[in-house]
């Protein structure tokens, strides 16, 4: 008994290990969805943290960073020191002092002659040295090359602030779509309670023998065919989480995750402002606050401070340093020495113009593709402009829609009571209604697309910045927010809408 219990004992324990050894190996799930259920705000912020783009071009940011850097440090003094040691070994062979001098010149002099072979020459000699320089250079041409670097700068920034709003639209989009097939789902689960309400109708018709079994036959095709439908609105809804998952950068997450519908619902506020206004169109001034725009212009101005800086200028450089010695009785224990220099290269076989050059070819290119662009924006504002405007249209008609339904739902529901309709006809009202409020709700969501869209297209940042690099060199114009973008669009010419 006691070898069982302490078997079942090992047994257990085992079993606890295992279960922790498979946690440990299992790979880590993500907090951000806790409780299972998610809002466009923190999918878009997880989706700005994680992407594999943004993080490569902060890096980018960082090394245009070090560069400014590298051009302030190159003017600023650098200090040497330095210290060493000679030995001369003897030197092999002797000088012959005896031929060199007439025979009584040591004698005139009062020396005693060298030996012979001999002399201090090939005697051995140490000596030992030590001394610190302090130098500094400075290239008339580094304001020059600051500003290129400066303007550089901010043409990384705007491709950064380009990307997050690329982000941002792709998790909307996603977020959007997902939502749309979670609420498909719902609408498919209902239309197969009904089936199997409308089923069961016409069981009690057939048994009561006032209806015949053909129509229990039609009753259990349609609870076929919305179940068949229910599962594919499940497969849809489970595929459009991955590509949301995909868009926020994950590899994977929850099978079913709970969205929150808040911005299509809040939209419905800004729908009742601008529907049935007159769209003037966009002013030009869209072009110039547009990131692709800043950012060509920025790389032009850089080229162009290239392109100057590659001139060549002087370069002024001086240096002050000190030089001790022990061993040479010919130099002097400590020496000292100042020195200025203007370096100007008066040529250099055309590679300066060379350079610039090439560098205006580069501009003139960059200058080409703005001008392509600046007309393509416009009308791709105008083509956005008239999405939302078919979106508001198509709105319009399916709140009608929705509106007739519930009334022949509402109409079929007393017919039924009072005798008057059919299960048959109760249950086409339902589907009917459900069909209509599923179609306003995805009117809604393409609302919401189209008008982020445009938000997207002109460069609004309705999140924030907080989770990308931001430099504040110069400010971009400001930009309306919330329902007020609307109504700045969408105003009647030479006046705003109420409210």
């Amino acid at each position: 008994m006691k070898s069982a219990a302490a078997k079942r004992h090992i047994a257990a324990i085992f079993k606890v290990f295992a279960a922790l050894l498979l946690l440990w190996a299992a790979p880590a799930k993500s907090d951000d969805f806790a409780g299972m259920t998610a809002t466009l705000d923190e999918c878009i912020k997880l989706g700005l943290e994680r992407n594999y783009g943004l993080g490569a071009k902060r890096e980018e940011l960082k090394g245009v960073l070090l560069q400014a850097d590298a051009i302030a440090i190159s003017v600023m003094p650098k200090l040497d020191l330095n210290a060493g040691s000679t030995y001369t070994t003897p030197v092999s062979g002797a000088f012959e002092f005896d031929n060199l001098f007439p025979p009584d010149f040591w004698e005139k002099i009062g020396a005693d002659p060298p030996e012979s072979g001999g002399g201090g020459a090939s005697n051995e000699h140490v000596q030992t040295t030590w001394g610190a320089r302090l130098s500094a250079s400075y290239a008339l041409n580094t304001p020059i090359i600051d500003k290129a670097i400066s303007s550089e700068l901010n043409a990384r920034r705007e491709e950064l602030l380009a990307l997050a709003d690329d982000v941002r639209f792709a998790v909307t989009g996603a977020y959007m779509n997902a939502l749309l097939a979670q609420r498909a789902v719902e609408v498919a689960g209902k239309s197969h309670e009904l089936a199997e309400e409308q089923h069961r109708h016409a069981l009690l018709r057939y048994e009561n023998k006032v209806a015949p079994w053909f129509e229990v036959v039609q009753a259990e095709v349609q609870v076929s065919l919305a179940k068949e439908n229910l599962e594919e609105s499940k497969y849809a809804a489970r595929n459009s989480l991955k590509a949301l998952y995909l868009s926020m950068g994950l590899a994977g997450g929850p099978d079913e995750l709970t969205l929150e519908p808040g911005p299509v619902d809040d939209i419905s506020n800004v729908i009742a402002e601008i529907a049935g206004t007159e769209m003037p169109g966009f002013p030009d001034a869209f072009v110039e606050t547009s990131y692709t725009f800043r950012q060509l212009s920025f790389s032009i101005d850089s080229l162009e401070h290239q392109a100057k800086a590659n001139k060549n200028f002087p370069v002024l450089s001086g240096f002050a340093s000190w030089q001790g010695q022990d061993g040479s009785a010919f130099q002097e224990p400590n020496s000292y020495s100042l020195g200025v220099n203007l370096n100007f290269r008066i040529f250099d076989s055309g590679e300066a113009k060379n350079r610039i050059e090439q560098l205006e070819v580069q501009r003139n290119i960059l200058s080409i593709k703005r001008n392509e662009f600046s007309q393509a924006y416009m009308n791709q504002l105008d083509v956005l402009a008239n999405d939302l405007e078919v979106a508001l249209l198509t709105y319009e008609t399916a709140k009608k829609t929705l509106d007739a339904a519930s009334e022949g739902l509402k109409i079929a529901t007393i017919g039924y009571r009072e005798g008057i309709t059919t299960s048959l006809e109760l249950m086409d009202s339902r589907t009917r209604y459900l069909s209509a409020d599923f179609n306003l709700f995805s009117k809604k969501v393409a609302i919401y697309l189209a008008y982020d869209a445009i938000r997207k297209a002109i460069g609004y940042e309705r999140y924030g910045e907080s989770a990308i690099v931001t430099i504040s060199e110069e400010t971009r114009a400001p930009i309306p927010g919330g329902g007020e973008i609307l109504k700045e669009l969408f105003a009647p010419e030479g006046g705003e809408t109420d409210g």
